[in-house]
């Protein structure tokens, strides 16, 4: 799941690492944050029906092409 949503964040120039997660949830600490929330999956969240479709369809010789952002 982390392989495919990953890839198609990229294709959407959404993608956020690790870090870049990291630094959007450091308001948190911030001495004038009021307990708001803090979401940070509000990208992941959009592309979930488009996960779900390509999944449907995925076979294992689509694998080396599915992932071309990633590794490609």
């Amino acid at each position: 799941m982390y392989g495919l949503t990953a890839q198609i964040l990229k294709e959407r120039g959404k993608y956020q690492d690790l870090l870049d997660l990291a630094r959007g949830s450091m308001r948190v600490f911030a001495s004038d944050w009021r307990g708001e929330d803090v979401r940070l999956d509000d990208d992941y969240q959009a592309c979930l029906p488009e996960f779900h479709a390509r999944k449907a369809t995925l076979t294992s010789a689509d694998l080396p092409g599915a992932f071309s952002l990633l590794y490609g």
